[in-house]
């Protein structure tokens, strides 16, 4: 394995335990890494950057939790336990990624869940 794909991974392992985080920058990623800002954006720009990188995480961390019928949540709070800010900001950045609004994906969850019958 190669010195970037392990300085690689180690940015990633960051960004995933920290998505939560709204306050999640690069510099504190670098830190983590322990590589240099200018490495750091190297090994992310084949992935459009790390802005970019960290966008699409949240969006697939909020996308699973949308698709599982059983979690409580609702959209907002997915939204900013993702690390999103902005709900509006959310869900435009959701419909671009996935063709699709994150409440047709919720609602999509909720009718694939097997409902008791009494």
């Amino acid at each position: 394995m190669t010195e970037d794909l392990r300085a690689f991974e180690r940015a990633a392992a960051y960004i995933d335990a920290h998505l939560d985080r709204e306050d999640l920058e690069p510099s504190a990623i670098w830190k983590a890494a322990n590589v240099s800002r200018s490495r750091l954006y190297r090994l992310f720009a084949p992935e459009g950057g790390v802005a970019r990188y960290v966008i699409q995480q949240r969006l697939q961390r909020a996308h699973r939790a949308l698709s599982n019928p059983s979690d409580p949540r609702t959209i907002s709070a997915i939204a900013y336990d993702c690390g999103f800010t902005n709900v509006a900001h959310f869900a435009r950045a959701f419909r671009e990624a996935f063709g699709v609004t994150a409440t047709q994906v919720r609602t999509g969850a909720e009718a694939s869940c097997p409902r008791n019958v009494a």
